[in-house]
């Protein structure tokens, strides 16, 4: 795989394609009536390594909005959708069992095809744009970014290098897991965000 750069429409440092690999724009949500301690769950549990490793994945249901974005509006959406499954979670008893994620399903435009929800102990019944998805199993690189969101493009540009350098070719799909409530009063010094990068298996394995 070789690493290349796009700049995504808003000016900021651009999200990882399958042929690209930097970070997305605008990604947790800014409204710190968000940020619950109960949300994040078993996050701590997670290995916090900021070198690149190769994982093994379980399958993992989550309950999610998922929506064509357009780049510029990416951060709004992530603030309406992570309050409404919040609320279609709690009325159907459904818990999350980890931290947020933001899905990244296609190669970035001026839009993005994204999703944005919670690991859940249950499928969620579709309600009010909410539905279950199944972030898939196997072979995945994983590295997590200690610092603030503008600052994950060295991340991504480590994480190409290694998955390069070791002859692991990265899927169409992707996501971050945010570790850290991105509250105001955060120093952004000590947040943390997991990417998973699937790897693009060959056929038949």
């Amino acid at each position: 795989m070789t690493a290349t750069t796009s700049t995504s429409t808003t000016g900021t440092t651009p999200r990882p394609t399958r042929s690209s690999t930097s970070c997305p724009p605008e990604r947790a949500p800014r409204d710190p009536a968000l940020a619950v301690a109960p949300l994040r769950c078993d996050a701590g549990r997670m290995d916090e390594s900021t070198d690149p490793r190769l994982v093994t994945l379980q399958p993992t249901t989550i309950a999610a909005i998922r929506e064509t974005v357009p780049m510029a509006r990416i951060t709004e959406f992530f603030d309406r959708a992570y309050r409404t499954v919040v609320r279609v979670m709690a009325s159907q008893d459904i818990h999350p069992t980890g931290a947020p994620v933001g899905v990244y399903w296609s190669a970035p435009t001026d839009t993005i095809e994204m999703s944005a929800g919670f690991p859940a102990d249950a499928a969620v019944a579709a309600e009010e744009g909410v539905a279950a998805e199944r972030l898939p199993a196997g072979r995945a690189v994983q590295l997590t970014h200690a610092g603030a969101y503008g600052t994950m493009r060295a991340s991504y540009d480590r994480f190409a290098a290694w998955a390069e350098e070791q002859g692991l070719p990265l899927g169409p799909v992707m996501w971050e897991t945010y570790l850290t409530e991105p509250r105001p009063d955060v120093d952004p010094a000590s947040m943390r965000t997991l990417i998973t990068w699937p790897l693009q298996e060959p056929a038949g394995s």
